[in-house]
């Protein structure tokens, strides 16, 4: 971190790993953010993971793996991927939170950026149930715009709202249905195959 915008600027292919806290406000500074440019990993990890991040203006991911529990006040997507870790015991995952301050208003933005793919890597991690990856207050992505990676099988994105305290925000949920569901899916399009090739002939 240096200069007079305090910026934290990620490079590089490694993993760089946050393991206290970081508070930036914008009563300090209108430009303090973290900006991801490499190809590397970026994990906030802390004893006090919900307030690992406290940036009052957003991180920006250019490229690289953002690793996320934490509240941050907006995110700005123009590559790179999110990586989620899905309990295999319940619906609890690692949620990124973006809220908007006292000391940054209107935010808790989930920006497009100038991305075209945004990938959301579940490590194969997750059993059948729906998980909350992101709250928000605001976005101008599309349900269509988000591609799963290593989802242990196929699952769906949705657009799902949740009361905290007396506000309501936007959540992205991402729902891994039961196998049997999937069984049942197999076993109508074969029957439609079947019918298909009966009057065909």
């Amino acid at each position: 971190m240096g200069g007079s915008d305090r910026t934290v600027t990620i490079t590089g292919s490694g993993t760089t790993r946050i393991t206290g806290e970081i508070e930036y406000r914008a009563d300090l500074d209108d430009n303090a953010q973290v900006v991801m440019n490499g190809t590397g990993r970026l994990i906030f990890d802390s004893a006090h993971a919900q307030r690992a991040l406290r940036l009052q203006l957003g991180v920006t991911i250019n490229d690289g793996e953002l690793w996320a529990n934490t509240d941050t006040t907006s995110l700005t997507w123009n590559g790179g991927r999110l990586v989620y870790t899905l309990s295999n015991t319940d619906d609890s995952s690692n949620t990124l939170r973006l809220f908007s301050t006292d000391h940054a208003p209107d935010t808790g933005a989930l920006n497009r950026g100038t991305g075209s793919t945004f990938e959301i890597d579940f490590q194969n991690t997750g059993i059948e149930e729906t998980y909350t990856l992101l709250v928000f207050e605001s976005t101008d992505l599309l349900l269509s715009d988000f591609t799963a990676i290593n989802s242990p099988q196929p699952g769906t994105f949705s657009f799902g709202t949740t009361q905290i305290g007396e506000d309501t925000f936007q959540t992205l949920l991402y729902t891994i249905p039961e196998p049997r569901v999937y069984a049942a899916l197999f076993g109508l399009l074969a029957l439609g195959f079947v019918a298909w090739r009966r009057r065909r002939r």
